[in-house]
């Protein structure tokens, strides 16, 4: 018989489908068996959550919550408790958010009932300090194990003090297998046979996938393309997704003069069409802080270009190589930012099969289901 886990998360996005069903999915091979347990009430409207439907492998392993959001970041999640006496789990794995009150009380229930504790969680981006950190280096030792999202976390958490044998990189994934095909049917065809997003005129297209919010600086790759076009570069700058700041940033490509070479796509969650828009790209520019869009781009092998203050970006961005698939750049710097857009669109333009190579090898060994699975399952065989 195999042993129960259950993994505990506040609600399942979209970008957590792909993952969730990997390890769900039936597997002769595996000692565990995986449980889900979440809400269905997301703190942020915007976000896509997962349905339910089209994935039964899943849904036969789904436990419902009933989430009350107490804050906009404090969390009660009823039932979770109930599921944890009843459900007989070997280990469970918690998002290791320190402001979900039910995952503290959990917590305490599974040291009485000996049940191992792993928290899922970035860990820190920078070096916290004070009473917050206290508070939360209390809360990860409650915990066997972190699974971490990346290096940098690691190496702050064991410079702070934590057991370094309790730390454990798992890395983040998208739905990589479903890109992985999309990748290799476009490849295959030229540039030419889905370029009609974007008018013949322009030579060079910058990307930007993701939220259109004030904290993404994108009026900074606004004022980027206005620079690049004024030496008759013919850049052409693609935004898609949506947000409070769409309506700002036209009145500003308007001041610049540079509307009609920018396209508003709106929201997306079509995977096809978001294979095509960033493989026609010729760079990503992400402005703000970057996160999972790295794994994106990365995947359909298009470099990115972003700032390199490392304390605010999300741990997705280590999946970029300084200088090899793209550049970590003073972003406020408009003469340094637009050599390295030059660089980056040059190089993929002159080989886009060598650049989506180099892009897709790190995705392809480390930001992807089946390892982020091998990973977890190593970690579980050594301490249950």
């Amino acid at each position: 018989m195999k042993d129960k886990i259950l993994i505990v998360y506040h609600y399942v996005a979209h970008y957590r489908e792909a993952v969730f069903n990997y390890l769900c999915k039936k597997d002769s091979t595996s000692p565990y068996e995986y449980f889900i347990a979440a809400g269905e009430l997301s703190n942020i409207p915007s976000i896509k959550l997962i349905d339910l439907e089209r994935y039964p492998d899943i849904s036969r392993n789904w436990v419902g919550l009933k989430n009350f959001w107490i804050t906009k970041d404090v969390l009660w999640q009823k039932g979770l408790l109930k599921e944890i006496i009843r459900g007989k789990y070997k280990a469970i794995i918690f998002l290791g958010n320190m402001y979900f009150i039910s995952t503290w009380i959990a917590c305490f229930l599974c040291k009485m009932l000996r049940i191992k504790i792993y928290m899922w969680t970035h860990g820190l981006k920078y070096n916290e300090m004070g009473l917050r950190w206290l508070f939360r280096k209390f809360f990860y030792m409650l915990s066997d194990g972190l699974f971490l999202y990346g290096v940098r976390a690691k190496n702050i958490l064991e410079a702070k003090g934590m057991n370094k044998k309790k730390l454990h990189i798992i890395y983040n994934s998208l739905d990589f297998e479903k890109q992985k095909k999309l990748y290799n049917d476009l490849i295959d065809k030229k540039k030419a046979s889905f370029q009609k997003t974007a008018s013949s005129k322009f030579e060079r297209i910058i990307i930007y996938v993701g939220r259109i919010t004030r904290d993404k600086k994108l009026d900074k790759a606004v004022l980027i393309l206005s620079e690049l076009n004024r030496y008759k570069k013919k850049y052409r700058l693609i935004f898609v997704g949506s947000g409070p700041e769409i309506g700002a940033l036209k009145k500003l490509a308007e001041n610049y003069n540079v509307l009609e070479s920018i396209d508003f796509i709106g929201p997306c969650y079509d995977e096809v069409l978001l294979a095509k828009y960033i493989m026609l790209a010729d760079v990503m520019l992400v402005p703000g802080d970057i996160g999972l869009t790295a794994i994106h781009a990365m995947t359909y092998g298009t470099p990115v270009v972003t700032h390199d203050k490392f304390d605010t970006h999300k741990p997705e961005c280590e999946a970029i190589i300084d200088g090899e698939t793209g550049s970590f750049v003073n972003i406020d710097d408009l003469e340094t930012t637009m050599r390295h857009i030059e660089y980056w669109s040059k190089r993929k333009q002159a080989n886009p099969s060598a650049m989506g190579e180099i892009c897709r090898a790190k995705i392809d060994k480390y930001y992807n289901p089946i390892y982020q699975k091998k990973l977890i399952e190593s970690v579980l065989s050594d301490t249950l």
